[in-house]
């Protein structure tokens, strides 16, 4: 199911009361879970993981194979290490999503956050994407949370329309022509509009930015495909 969600406005106490609000007015949806999943994650943000981990320990064990027994299983693995990393991606187009030349996931649903566990050692890195729009006025966003730094969506990600010679790999083709994209704009998830699939991942869609015009026509048909990459650094601790 896909429901209209959001707590725009409210401290982290309120979101995760309004969260258990939802999942006992509606006790017995299947969409219950993640609400509890997502209060749980909200008092992780107030308490610390040692308040947080009851919750997504039992949400993991209840239901291991659903969304919510799978996202809780995630984030517990996030705590398991420092070198732990998620990198989202959310998009109306399909998206083959890669971290330093390795493939990491992809995703097509402009309803749903597309979430993959991934591993960083302190150092340079780069996030390397590659996005054909579906339909008129593509967008999209991305989003790495590490345990020393998170990486959005905006203009200073790079575009290149050919691709490059030995992508994923980026460093050593000077022909590719890499430029800014020109425009990234908008708070997502836009709560006025936009129906969504919710999920337990607090704060990954909050700050970001939509990846709206990478170079002029992307958006039109024929499609055709863009190469997007974001270089960073993983500090030590």
């Amino acid at each position: 199911a896909i429901v209209l969600v959001g707590a725009a406005g409210l401290s982290y106490e309120e979101a995760a009361e309004m969260c258990r609000y939802f999942a006992e007015t509606f006790a017995g949806a299947e969409w219950v879970p993640v609400f509890l999943l997502r209060a749980a994650a909200y008092q992780e943000l107030t308490g610390g993981l040692p308040s947080a981990r009851p919750g997504y320990e039992a949400i993991a064990r209840a239901a291991p194979d659903s969304p919510a027994g799978r996202q809780a299983g995630t984030l517990l693995w996030f705590h398991e290490a420092a070198t732990h990393a998620l990198l989202a991606a959310h998009a109306a187009m399909d998206v083959k999503l890669y971290l330093d030349g390795n493939a990491v996931g992809a995703g097509r649903d402009p309803f749903s956050l597309f979430v993959f566990p991934v591993t960083l050692a302190p150092g340079e890195h780069e996030i390397e994407a590659e996005v054909t729009p579906f339909s008129q006025g593509p967008w999209a966003s991305f989003h790495l949370r590490t345990h020393t730094t998170n990486i959005t969506s905006d203009a200073s990600w790079e575009c290149a329309k050919t691709r490059p010679r030995n992508w994923p790999r980026t460093d050593d083709d000077p022909s590719a022509a890499w430029t800014n994209v020109i425009h990234a704009s908008g708070d997502i998830p836009k709560i006025a509009w936009w129906q969504f699939t919710p999920n337990g991942f607090v704060n990954m869609q909050n700050g970001g930015r939509l990846i709206e015009i990478a170079w002029d026509g992307w958006g039109k048909q024929p499609f055709q495909t863009t190469y997007l990459r974001r270089r960073f650094s993983v500090p030590a601790k």
